[in-house]
């Protein structure tokens, strides 16, 4: 770092030291007097959470299955058409909708909630926007397997591993895109834009 960077920000911090000490006070005492609740929250979110993912699931399900006129999806299981550590991938159809795959958990009683919270997963991340996601079509309940969902997503032509290739080249490459502009943030730019206590 040059000399005359480290003289300005000496400078800005004897200037700004008060003022920073006292935002820094203002987030840490409301934080450090609620630190119990939030690690007890925290708690039960993660011991919640895949309860919540599987009957959220369900209800989705459900609404997939009604829409199909409760006609049973039709899972290709001999022929794979790939496998992770988790999950397996086969062709499947539903009623006259073709061009599925489904992507079902390879053993379910290792845990049993893996696949509703994967499935939870698949309905939340789209919401995000991001392109080049795999979008979830439809949730599907094994009815002969309660510890399993069926997760229907779109077929491409290509395999499933050269499309997520393909699509993470280019997320990849956010920096390529005419229009983005970035801009270093300076400490003083960092300190203004916290809010200021009420």
């Amino acid at each position: 770092m040059s000399q005359l960077i480290k003289e300005n920000m000496q400078k800005w911090i004897e200037k700004n030291h008060a003022d920073m000490i006292r935002k820094a006070n203002d987030y840490y005492s409301p934080v450090l007097r609620t630190l119990d609740q939030r690690q007890v929250a925290y708690r039960l979110a993660r011991e919640f959470a895949p309860l919540f993912a599987r009957i959220e699931c369900c209800l989705v399900a459900n609404v997939h299955l009604a829409k199909h006129h409760g006609l049973p999806l039709t899972i290709q299981r001999g022929t794979g058409l790939g496998a992770g550590d988790f999950f397996n991938i086969y062709p499947a159809t539903w009623d006259s909708e073709e061009n599925f795959i489904v992507k079902e958990l390879i053993n379910p009683i290792d845990d049993r909630d893996i696949a509703y919270l994967e499935a939870h997963f698949h309905r939340t991340v789209p919401r995000l926007q991001i392109p080049h996601m795999v979008l979830l079509n439809y949730l599907y309940e094994i009815l002969k397997d309660p510890q399993q969902v069926a997760i229907v997503l779109p077929r491409h032509r290509k395999s499933f591993h050269s499309y997520l290739m393909k699509a993470m080249k280019k997320v990849s490459k956010p920096y390529d895109q005419p229009n983005l502009h970035l801009r270093s943030l300076t400490v003083s730019d960092l300190v203004n834009m916290l809010p200021a206590k009420s």
